[in-house]
């Protein structure tokens, strides 16, 4: 992936299958075909999280959601499994059950890191055990300091998205307090992720044992995650040695993270003879419900790189089994595409707004 004047972009090439780790550029597919036969559906692909964070105008995201009071007097354990009623692509996984926990965490297995215990420092921190999850706001919280904390879980509707919500809470070691910091989540069944932060308080703020975002399996990552420079820099940000698509600030009042996943393989094909448009085709595609924020456009490149014609902003589509994007060029793009070496190139602006600078 690279960055040249604010913009990113992926790319697309017209003729073969080649991996993203195995090409020169980041993203190399041809025709939904090719494709289908190249990888079993079983197989996952390379995903890479695009991550903002923005201020948030505190409008409701978890009603519907049942309030949680097996894990309000306690402070890490038990969990809580709750069903998702719908299939949560996570870290080649697709997720039917989540398990939320005091510290600010939602995981994936039954099983809580290190056993019962979690400690800011020592046998069970951050960079000992606490991998692959959705860190809402994970420290060592303790919900029973208060007697108003309280925590909330489940479905928003009956097919999703999942909700999660913090009310109250502080960190371990904080005293009895009448009031402390409130956040949540939403996770969406096309893998995204929504993080508020509803209210911070300072020294939950100020804590160096804090990570917020996307957790990966373990200290070198994911296999089916991709990390841009700048996001495996951040782990430095939240002191932890423990990869992740992580925000790119911190926590703060009035706040949201989104975090969406875009698979490395595309596709591309004209809509019918004589098209001025393309649909840019994947199997998975987690970012429809952020293109506002992550606005998404096409342009046709020669072998040297240099744009023969751009896209007016995609919109969200679907071919067959395939999601993506229908972009728009104001130009028949058949005739672009025959030389070799020519492609398309997916662009996503720098999104307006986003505070992680």
């Amino acid at each position: 992936m690279r960055v040249v004047v604010g913009v990113t972009w992926l790319l697309v090439a017209p003729l073969g299958v080649v991996p993203a780790r195995e090409a020169r550029r980041p993203v190399m597919v041809s025709s939904a075909a090719q494709v289908a036969r190249a990888r079993g559906a079983e197989e996952a692909s390379v995903i890479r999280y695009l991550v903002r964070t923005e201020a948030w105008n505190g409008s409701a995201y978890w009603e519907g959601a049942a309030r949680a009071t097996s894990l309000e007097a306690v402070d890490d354990v038990p969990m809580l499994g709750a069903r998702l009623g719908f299939g949560f692509p996570f870290l080649s996984w697709s997720r039917e059950v989540a398990f939320v926990n005091a510290n600010g965490a939602v995981l994936f297995e039954p099983t809580p890191p290190c056993g019962p215990f979690f400690g800011s420092e020592g046998g069970c921190g951050l960079d000992s055990g606490w991998h692959s999850l959705v860190a809402v706001m994970t420290a060592d919280l303790d919900p029973s300091n208060s007697s108003s904390a309280r925590v909330w879980a489940g479905n928003v509707t009956a097919s999703g998205p999942f909700a999660v919500r913090y009310e109250n809470v502080s960190v371990f070691g904080a005293g009895r307090r009448a009031e402390g910091a409130t956040a949540g989540a939403r996770l969406h069944g096309d893998g995204r992720v929504e993080i508020f932060h509803e209210r911070v308080e300072s020294g939950l703020a100020a804590a160096e044992r804090v990570v917020v975002g996307i957790r990966l399996a373990n200290e070198s990552g994911n296999a089916t995650v991709a990390l841009t420079p700048a996001q495996a820099a951040r782990a430095a940000l939240w002191n932890t040695t423990v990869a992740g698509a992580y925000a790119g600030s911190r926590p703060r009042d009035a706040g949201r993270v989104a975090a969406c996943p875009v698979s490395e393989e595309w596709c591309f094909a004209p809509e019918e003879e004589g098209a001025t448009a393309l649909f840019l085709g994947t199997p998975f595609f987690g970012c429809a419900g952020e293109l506002e924020a992550f606005r998404f456009f096409g342009a046709v490149v020669d072998a040297a790189g240099d744009e023969l014609a751009a896209s007016a902003p995609c919109l969200e589509a679907r071919r067959d089994r395939l999601a993506g994007l229908r972009c728009e060029f104001g130009v028949e793009v058949a005739p672009l595409l025959v030389e070799e070496g020519r492609a398309v190139e997916i662009r996503y602006a720098a999104p307006r707004g986003d505070l992680d600078g």
